[in-house]
């Protein structure tokens, strides 16, 4: 389970947010080194996650969700510039794309506010390229 704790890396959010948020989904965070092409060592933050699938019978379900999102693109941020390299998998309770449904027939796809955090918070090619090996 996540063990939230007040760090730089958490941003600006309560103990009390965080813990709340830590109730329904969490976060396993290992920092590494690595080496890379180059000789240079670098840090590398993987970061697994089971993030809370949006409750509805919870009527802020979906703020629940955007919230933890938000805490965790806060995190990842923060190692990320603090010159890490960042790593992020395990469940987000979301499809990103419509070929990542079975049935994808959603006329809005794209606008729900999970995929559209998604849409921003995953690297652009050529956007930090610097920092690609």
């Amino acid at each position: 389970m996540t063990q939230w704790t007040n760090s730089p890396i958490l941003g600006d959010n309560s103990l009390h947010e965080r813990e709340a948020l830590a109730a329904e989904g969490w976060t396993v965070i290992q920092q590494h080194w690595i080496q890379t092409s180059n000789g240079n060592e670098v840090g590398l933050a993987i970061i697994n996650v089971y993030c809370p699938r949006v409750d509805h019978e919870r009527d802020d379900g979906k703020v629940y969700k955007m919230r933890f999102l938000a805490l965790l693109q806060t995190r990842a941020e923060a190692f990320f510039q603090s010159e890490s390299h960042v790593i992020v998998l395990g469940d987000q309770h979301l499809n990103h794309k419509k070929i990542d449904n079975c049935d994808p027939v959603l006329e809005d796809w794209g606008k729900t506010p999970s995929r559209m955090w998604m849409n921003q918070f995953l690297l652009e090619p050529g956007r930090h390229s610097d920092r690609i090996y």
